[in-house]
């Protein structure tokens, strides 16, 4: 419909639990193939014209605990992402939220951490989640404090936070 626009698409990360989701077999087949086999699938429909990939990542759990498979699913599609000469994207925690496992509301460190790990893995793309406080949230509302601007649109730390860590980012 509009040749050359940009569409942003995000890949589900792997998680544990659902290797059925990737594919037909994924539950015989183990989470690592299942998840290979989803992005294998993923390339010749939508990957090599769009020539990246990404997907959300909220690895910061309570009581200082990370997400342990985590750093094993950026390596994964970054080693994806070099064989096929496609960018990697990712979606970084700002956000904090209960569901399986309880994710919290990211400090400085932690963003530091983000984008370290993130820049060691070769992502060229950074997004984030959440920029603005949704409001479709059922019936609860996230933490306006874990946000990049708060529902006036007024920038939260994390916006200063983000913004000398960009800085930080850009070297020569």
């Amino acid at each position: 419909a509009a040749p050359g626009c940009f569409v942003n698409m995000n890949l589900n990360p792997m998680y544990d639990g659902i290797e059925y989701m990737y594919c037909k077999e994924g539950n015989s087949i183990g989470l690592v193939q299942a998840y290979k086999k989803y992005l294998e699938s993923y390339y010749p429909h939508i990957g090599q014209y769009a020539k990246y990939v990404q997907y959300d990542d909220y690895p910061i759990l309570e009581e200082k605990a990370i997400l342990s498979y985590h750093l094993h699913n950026a390596q994964i599609v970054a080693e994806f992402c070099e064989e096929k000469g496609m960018d990697f994207g990712k979606v970084f925690q700002t956000c904090s939220y209960d569901a399986d496992l309880v994710r919290v509301a990211p400090r400085q460190r932690d963003m530091l951490w983000q984008m370290n790990i993130g820049m060691a893995l070769g992502i060229k793309n950074y997004s984030y989640y959440t920029y603005y406080p949704v409001v479709n949230s059922g019936d609860v509302l996230p933490d306006d404090h874990s946000t990049i601007v708060n529902r006036e649109g007024t920038p939260n730390e994390y916006y200063y936070w983000l913004k000398d860590i960009h800085e930080d980012m850009h070297f020569n």
